[in-house]
């Protein structure tokens, strides 16, 4: 009886010991993570789409503090030569858009998958150049979205055997403050227009959804991605123009705009 004793004590340390070492496998750990990303853009509001194929370098380093807690840094770069439709069509638009990012999370390990909620404080700012004609003969400008947002998510990682993973996240983000800088003054010198000042927008109310699921192996993974954002009407601005001669008021807002970004993300992990 003793030794049946002893022998299930055995095996179960052996269960326990198994369990957490992979828990302890699935925990968030410190590195630096490198990753390339292709995906198909669009941007759509009321009167006009853009829509690009975009290629991107993503960096992320991650920094496990002990008692589950960890930090991570993020900055990403996207950029495309991007087709706008609307009043007319134009091909070729300069389009791009980096985001820094500061997350802290925890890890909650259960026998076979840990759950990482986190949040933090992310800046996105975007940039396209419609300097030029249309098809139809219209004029563009160029403009810069600055957005500050606040995202709050939630990874789930389990193992796949043989030392591979899958992580999976969804994540919240809130819009705190918006800004839209459109230059109007590059129209100057079209349709009779000799001065016209530049638009400063406010943006208070938006929000963005991210989804991924990437395979990890030792250092590597692949995985697709999908990306949502949508920015309602900002607040509107007095603009003075002078039009053939007559000097006037016009007001200028942004309107409401959804961006859908869906691609695959491969990176690298030292």
């Amino acid at each position: 009886m003793k030794i049946k004793a002893i022998a299930t004590s055995v095996a179960l340390i052996a269960l326990t010991g198994s369990a957490l070492a992979q828990s302890n496998a699935l925990e968030t750990k410190s590195g630096n993570e490198i990753g390339v990303t292709l995906s198909d853009y669009k941007y759509s509001e009321s009167i006009a789409t853009i829509k690009a194929a975009k290629y991107g370098i993503d960096y992320a380093g991650i920094y496990a503090v002990g008692e589950d807690w960890f930090l991570r840094g993020e900055l990403r770069f996207a950029n495309s030569r991007a087709r706008y439709s609307g009043t007319g069509t134009k091909t070729d638009v300069p389009d791009w858009y980096y985001e820094v990012r500061g997350l802290v999370g925890k890890d909650f390990s259960f026998q076979d998958y840990t759950l990482s909620p986190y949040a933090g404080l992310g800046y996105r700012y975007l940039f396209d150049d419609l300097r030029g004609t249309t098809s139809a003969g219209a004029v563009g400008y160029r403009r810069e979205s600055n957005y500050l947002t606040l995202p709050v998510g939630v990874s789930h990682r389990m193992s796949l055997g043989n030392g591979t993973q899958l992580l999976t996240t969804i994540e919240y983000d809130y819009l705190i403050r918006g800004n839209q800088q459109t230059k109007l003054s590059d129209l100057i010198g079209s349709a009779g227009l000799t001065a016209i000042q530049d638009a400063s927008n406010k943006q208070n109310r938006g929000y963005g959804w991210r989804l991924s699921s990437m395979y990890q192996a030792d250092t590597w993974s692949i995985g697709p991605y999908l990306t949502l954002w949508h920015i309602n009407d900002s607040s509107a601005v007095s603009v003075t123009r002078t039009l053939l001669g007559v000097t006037a008021t016009a007001q200028v807002y942004e309107p409401t705009n959804t961006t859908t970004e869906l691609g695959i993300k491969a990176s690298y992990r030292f």
